[in-house]
């Protein structure tokens, strides 16, 4: 069952990302650097917002929610929170962005305000919806999870592109986004009538806390993470370079969302697998997510280096010029949601808070080097660099200590030569990247290299006939609408299994 599922959330995602990508490249085309270096102004100020409202709770949610009979108190018991936590964080951004103005940090233009607000506004929204796009997670059922984005994105797309085309206004195309995230909201609120708000259950509410109360501490450094580098980078540089490393950044986030929406589907099959014991059926689990996982980012890795002057051609030489490095790097770091993603929620389900606490102080330290040494010199690709640097001993630590701790992730000789061909296939790209070659012939280099990639998979048994059968089953049209059909109806399928082979995956 949960193939279908994932297959339905990984190609509703896929959908959205290209429809936010295409009006994304369109903006760029019609908008100076600058409109985005305000826009990314506004999006890093949203940090404190995020930290606030989310404060590890959601992921406390999912483990709850998926584990507790009592869908309604729990929903409740969340509700609650989300909306305490969504008035505490308005107070306090309001006061800082105030106090940011009055000592010159935040530059008090009008358009600067109006994005702020409309940003603003935007993660409100997002934040309710969160509480319904959660609750549905945790209770598998994605269709009436993704159709409300599915819908919001399209209407927002649409509106986004009137906004570019005949009003030109960036202000109006950063509207479509809050448009967008009005209709998902209100689609959310009439698919989920299921949920009533019920008496606050007092035993429920300690658990959401006491769950976090560790959890909490690595949200927060990881949001400061993400978010705090480009207010260190504004004491050295101005928005315009700025707004290139949000064009970047932005593409590559489209990409990191879609994939840890995935990540986040299997962790309420992780919770029942881990408190059951079946510690084999969680390693089948894992493997099967970092397998996926690693071709699909190796195979956009190596489309990434080798085109990436035709996708700068596309949405500009300023880019180009100034956002290569950083470019490859995020490209590179797609490695990293295959390897470690599949290992982190474990330290969260199984309560391993101190341990998964301690890696995001050290990211967060080698963050805070990366912007105070390397900022100054290397400009846009410091805002990162540190976060880079940390992802290797970052993956080391967590394999082992899940080894040690939970007799899980022990390393498989199928694996590190996988890793291992990966490797070879990104130097040999960047060695032809170095020649000029026409696009059609880069074309053909490229399809002959995913066939030696695919020949390599095949013979080291990474990939089997079973895989492609248990592939084939699940992007079958006919089921698919079936399974959409019947979760929208509330009714019970009953799905056979196609592999023997694959644990129903």
């Amino acid at each position: 069952m949960i193939g279908r599922k994932a297959l339905l959330a990984l190609g509703s995602q896929l959908l959205v990302n290209f429809l936010h990508g295409i009006t994304y490249i369109i903006a760029i085309s019609r908008f100076i650097p600058t409109d985005f270096g305000y826009y990314q102004v506004a999006i890093s100020l949203m940090s404190i917002f995020t930290i606030i409202t989310n404060l590890g709770f959601q992921m406390v949610h999912l483990k709850i929610m998926s584990e507790d009979k009592n869908s309604n108190q729990v929903f409740s018991v969340f509700f609650f929170i989300k909306f305490i936590l969504i008035i505490i964080a308005s107070i306090l951004l309001f006061i800082f962005v105030k106090i940011q103005m009055s000592r010159g940090l935040l530059i008090d233009s009008k358009i600067q305000i109006i994005i702020i607000m409309i940003v603003f506004c935007q993660n409100v929204l997002d934040s309710v919806s969160m509480i319904y796009f959660l609750s549905f997670q945790a209770k598998m059922q994605i269709a009436r999870m993704q159709i409300p984005i599915l819908i919001g994105i399209f209407i927002g797309t649409v509106f986004s592109l009137v906004s570019i085309f005949f009003f030109a206004s960036f202000i109006l195309y950063i509207v479509g986004n809050l448009f967008s995230s009005l209709i998902k909201l209100l689609l959310y609120i009439f698919l989920g009538g299921e949920f009533k708000l019920k008496k606050i259950n007092i035993g429920i509410l300690k658990r959401y806390f006491a769950l976090n109360s560790i959890f909490a501490i690595s949200i927060i450094l990881n949001n400061l993470t993400l978010n705090l580098g480009p207010f260190f980078f504004l004491k050295y540089y101005d928005e315009n370079l700025l707004g290139v490393y949000n064009v970047i950044s932005s593409f590559f986030l489209m990409i990191g969302n879609f994939q840890n929406n995935f990540r986040l589907l299997i962790i309420p099959n992780y919770s029942k697998l881990f408190l059951s014991d079946k510690k084999k059926e969680l390693q089948n689990l894992i493997d099967l997510y970092e397998k996926y996982l690693l071709i699909i980012n190796g195979i956009l890795i190596i489309c990434g280096i080798l085109f990436a002057k035709y996708v700068f051609k596309i949405i500009g030489d300023i880019y180009y010029e100034k956002g290569l490095l950083l470019y490859y790097g995020y490209l590179l770091g797609l490695m990293v949601i295959p390897l470690q993603g599949s290992y982190s929620p474990l330290l969260f389900i199984s309560e391993k808070l101190k341990f998964f606490t301690l890696l995001s102080i050290i990211n967060f330290l080698f963050s805070i080097i990366s912007w105070i040494i390397f900022i100054p010199s290397l400009d846009i690709l410091g805002i990162n660099l540190g976060s880079w640097i940390f992802f290797l001993p970052n993956i080391i630590l967590i394999r082992i200590y899940c080894i040690k701790k939970l007799k899980l992730g022990y390393f498989q000789k199928e694996e590190l030569s996988h890793l291992l061909i990966l490797v070879l296939l990104f130097i040999s790209c960047f060695i032809i990247v170095k020649y000029e070659i026409k696009f059609f012939f880069l074309v053909l280099l490229t399809f002959s290299i995913f066939i030696l990639y695919a020949i390599f998979l095949f013979k080291k048994k990474i990939l089997s006939k079973a895989d492609i059968s248990y592939i084939k089953d699940m992007i079958n049209p006919k089921k698919m609408i079936e399974y959409i059909g019947s979760e929208i109806k509330n009714e019970k399928v009953v799905e056979t299994k196609v592999i023997n082979k694959i644990d129903d995956f």
